[in-house]
């Protein structure tokens, strides 16, 4: 059974509450630092397949953040102090903040365990036509220190790969649900849960010595601090693993959109 503790809050903010030590997992999919803007005007609004099949621009005011190794460094701060000594954190890019996103986690002092290349078979067209279509992502797995190892569930792992140890290259199809008549679905960003469940499955505690240690430092606790439409409190719902999970979300109606999914 999942508890969900569902907050409205300044990512840092709202970190800064938690207990240090109390994090097994956390997973984010933070801004990329896009630039798509509403006063930009896209290059592609002629495109007959955009025309026809009706897409919509891309445009999200929280996409755009100014001095973003410097933001990234105060969260990741955060996250290092609330994670459990063996936690795990997985943070979603693309090649607009992944490299920022990196020296950042360096900054802090935490340790790369893999990069995880996330492969999209559906990826969205590059309608402008300028380059090659973005079929992937970037999934970086740290941990808050070199010094300390990190949960790995081996049989979790091979359980996505016919029995044998899975491979750092996921090939899941991205979510294009419309969204008709469910709010959440609505969300421009929003991840499929395969992708996020996967990732907290194969670093979650969950038997043995391992579930023994994480819970002296209290109960399983997983936390996505840009929690958007809430695909990562679906997830851990999926895995139907007995854990806390805590939602934290700047914008409102994504809250109200969170609260429709999880508590039903």
């Amino acid at each position: 059974m999942v508890t969900y503790n569902i907050i409205n809050d300044d990512c840092v903010k709202a970190l800064e509450k938690l207990p240090a030590k109390s994090v097994d997992v956390i997973f984010i999919d933070p801004p990329y630092n896009t630039g798509n803007t509403q006063d930009k005007t896209p290059t592609y609004t002629k495109n007959e397949d955009y025309i026809k099949k009706k897409w919509k621009s891309f445009h999200a005011s929280w996409d755009t953040i100014d001095n973003y190794e410097l933001w990234a460094i105060e969260w990741l701060r955060e996250s290092s102090r609330v994670l459990k000594p063996k936690g795990s954190m997985f943070i979603c890019g693309s090649f607009h903040n992944i490299p920022e996103v990196a020296y950042a986690l360096g900054k802090t002092g935490f340790y790369t365990i893999q990069w995880v290349a996330w492969c999209i078979p559906n990826s969205f067209p590059n309608l402008a036509m300028t380059k090659m279509v973005s079929a992937n992502q970037t999934i970086i797995w740290a941990r808050p220190s070199s010094k300390v190892s990190h949960f790995y569930d081996k049989e979790a792992a091979k359980s996505y790969n016919d029995g044998k140890n899975i491979r750092d290259y996921w090939i899941i199809p991205n979510n294009t649900s419309a969204g008709k008549g469910t709010s959440w679905k609505q969300h421009p960003s929003k991840k499929p849960v395969s992708l996020v469940s996967r990732a907290i499955d194969i670093a979650l505690p969950k038997k043995g010595e391992e579930l023994e240690t994480s819970l002296t430092y209290g109960p399983l606790h997983v936390v996505d601090f840009f929690a958007g439409s809430g695909t990562t409190g679906e997830a851990c719902r999926v895995l139907s693993i007995d854990t806390t999970c805590t939602l934290i979300e700047k914008d409102p109606m994504y809250i109200e959109w969170i609260k429709e999914r999880m508590l039903v």
